[in-house]
C-alpha cells in the first residue's frame, strides 16, 4: 500500500470517527432537552371567567302548590331556570330529567335552587305540575314548578333572553338552562339536553359557590 493510499484512507477514517461523534453529540443534547421538557410543569388552562351576561328579570307566578311565586325570593341563592310544558314530547323530558341530575348534585345545598316555568298555562294546572314533579321524585322546597299567563310566561323568556311563548298551533321554548348568580345576575347557558352541559353548568355552580 502507498503512502498516498494510506493517507486517504486515515483521512476518511477520521471522517467517520467525526460523524459518529457529532452524532453522539447530537442525541446526547437532544436526549437532555427531552428530559428538561418532561420534568417542566404541565400548565393547566384555566376555565373562562363566568362574567355577567346581564340582569335575570323580577316576575310573580303560580307555584305547583298553588301559592304565588315571586323571584325575589331567589336572590341570595345560585339558581337554574328552565322553560318546559308537561305535554311537551320532544325535549322536555331531558331537560326535566336533568334539572333532576342537576337538584340531586345539590340536594343538600339550600343555597342553590332550580326553577321550572311552564309555557303552557292552558293545560299545566297547579295540580298538573304537582303531580309531574313527584312523578319525577322533585324536592319542591328547593324546585319550584311555575306557571302564568301566556303573555307574562313570555316576557319572562325574553327577559332570560330565551324563547318561552304559545303561537297559533303550537308552544315554542328553549331547550336552554340559565344559570343565575345570588345578585339577580345572569352567568351562563347550557343546553339542557347535551350530558356535556349538564356537567359543566354544575361545575360553574361551585364556582358560584367559592367552591
Amino acid at each position: 500500500m502507498s503512502i498516498q493510499s494510506f493517507r486517504i484512507i486515515r483521512l476518511f477514517l477520521w471522517g467517520v470517527l467525526i460523524v459518529v461523534l457529532l452524532t453522539i453529540g447530537t442525541m446526547y443534547v437532544l436526549r437532555q432537552a427531552i428530559q428538561r421538557k418532561r420534568a417542566e410543569p404541565v400548565a393547566v388552562a384555566e376555565p373562562p371567567a363566568l362574567a355577567p351576561i346581564g340582569e335575570a328579570p323580577q316576575f310573580t307566578l303560580t307555584a305547583q302548590d298553588g301559592e304565588q311565586f315571586e323571584s325575589s325570593s331567589l336572590k341570595g341563592s345560585v339558581y337554574v331556570v328552565d322553560f318546559f310544558f308537561t305535554k311537551c314530547r320532544g325535549v322536555c323530558p331531558t331537560l326535566q330529567r336533568n334539572m333532576k341530575v342537576i337538584q340531586e348534585a345539590f340536594k343538600d345545598n339550600p343555597d342553590v335552587k332550580l326553577l321550572s316555568i311552564s309555557v303552557d298555562p292552558k293545560n299545566d294546572t297547579v295540580a298538573q305540575l304537582a303531580a309531574e314533579a313527584k312523578k319525577l321524585g322533585a324536592n319542591t322546597e328547593q324546585w319550584t314548578w311555575a306557571v302564568g299567563p301566556s303573555e307574562t310566561t313570555g316576557k319572562i323568556a325574553n327577559g332570560y333572553k330565551l324563547i318561552g311563548t304559545m303561537v297559533p298551533g303550537d308552544i315554542l321554548h328553549s331547550n336552554r338552562f340559565v344559570l343565575v348568580d345570588g345578585y339577580g345576575k345572569i352567568r351562563g347557558y347550557y343546553t339542557g339536553t347535551e350530558d356535556g352541559d349538564v356537567e359543566r353548568i354544575q361545575e360553574d355552580i361551585r364556582r358560584l359557590l367559592g367552591g
